[in-house]
């Protein structure tokens, strides 16, 4: 970390910039608060996944249904991110015929990523 000057002469002249340098720690995304093993719900309620997770930079969090991205414009799942506890959820719409299956969240950032995942039975 530092700042750093660079100067540049020749006939025409000379030009110079400053720059700083700030280096940060790069930790990868580690799980917190994990989802269950297993989660059994009853018909005709939401179900809310939760997961903690902690990462320098902040990591991305992806969120997969069988094996499929879960687009955050999807009419079946709500996807939050709350800034004051650091809680991601995934809200499974309690309307959806097939909410059953199995759910896997992905956090990513430059220094890895991490994998957490639990099995849904309605």
């Amino acid at each position: 970390s530092g700042n750093y000057q660079c100067i540049l002469k020749n006939e025409a002249g000379r030009a110079s910039c400053l720059g700083k340098v700030s280096l940060h720690p790069l930790i990868p995304p580690k799980f917190i608060l994990s989802l269950p093993n297993d989660i059994v719900c009853p018909e005709n309620k939401d179900i809310i996944l939760n997961v903690k997770i902690k990462g320098i930079p902040i990591p991305k969090i992806y969120w997969y249904k069988d094996n499929i991205l879960i687009e955050k414009n999807n009419t079946k799942y709500t996807i939050n991110y709350n800034e004051n506890d650091g809680i991601y959820n995934l809200l499974c719409d309690k309307n959806s015929n097939e909410l059953s299956g199995k759910y896997l969240v992905k956090a990513c950032n430059p220094g890895g990523e991490a994998i957490n995942e639990c099995n849904v039975l309605v």
